[in-house]
């Protein structure tokens, strides 16, 4: 979840792309890109959540095949096996790992991307969140 000031950016975002895919405009040397492997990409991302399960997050990257893909299913084997490989490699490093269906009405790119949460500190005593209007409460 993100905070409502962090929201705001993320929607603002939002309505200044088209339709062509942020993620294939991915390159080596960019600044958002921490590494590459042959067939991925692993990104910071630009509005990452400030909670997540309860805790607040520290680090959030996401894990992008570099071929426009819209499902995990539509990878090749060896791109599949990479895949598995740079997830396990992340999570060892201590990120949680979360991805949406391609029909899930909540995911706002169609390009399949996998999240990588790092949290930190206590969990939060209290959280309050409403969606419309949009309010986040946490302590």
């Amino acid at each position: 979840m993100r905070t409502r000031k962090h929201k705001k950016e993320y929607d603002r975002y939002q309505e200044t792309i088209d339709d062509s895919c942020v993620f294939c405009e991915l390159r080596s040397g960019q600044k958002r890109v921490l590494s590459e492997t042959k067939s991925h990409w692993v990104t910071k991302n630009l509005f990452g959540y400030d909670t997540w399960d309860g805790h607040a997050v520290i680090e959030h990257l996401m894990l992008v095949p570099k071929r426009h893909v819209t499902s995990l299913a539509d990878l090749k084997q060896a791109e599949l096996t990479e895949f598995a490989m740079e997830i396990a490699r992340l999570e060892s490093s201590g990120y949680s790992v979360y991805s949406r269906a391609p029909n899930n009405g909540s995911r706002s790119i169609a390009h399949v991307h996998t999240h990588l949460i790092k949290l930190g500190g206590k969990p939060k005593k209290f959280m309050f969140f409403t969606r419309k209007p949009y309010i986040m409460i946490s302590r």
